[in-house]
């Protein structure tokens, strides 16, 4: 499976594939993926994976994060193809997708 997540910021939208087990979103680096987004914490939130598993976790940001207009759990939400992530003033969608094999 496939995991795209589509940045919706000031700067426009963006298409990020998560390739690794774990992408800190945030203002500025250390995170790994930076948002230009001055009411975001330096690392915000983290999307996290194992195998077909996703989920976010809220790494103690100011403003907090949402997933579908809800509060992130402390231990973590789960994540759903089509769910819509609150970071500040931008949003994340979740895209899942199947591999094509050859």
């Amino acid at each position: 499976m496939e995991v795209t997540l589509i940045i919706h910021s000031v700067d426009g939208a963006r298409e990020v594939p998560l390739s690794g087990s774990r992408l800190t979103l945030g203002r500025t680096e250390p995170a790994d993926l930076v948002i230009n987004d001055q009411s975001l914490s330096r690392v915000h939130a983290s999307i996290n994976r194992d195998g077909d598993r996703v989920w976010i976790i809220d790494e103690g940001s100011t403003n907090g994060s949402l997933v579908n207009g809800a509060p992130v759990s402390p231990s973590g939400t789960p994540l759903r193809d089509g769910d819509e992530i609150y970071l500040g003033n931008t949003t994340v969608v979740v895209s899942f997708s199947q591999s094509v094999s050859a």
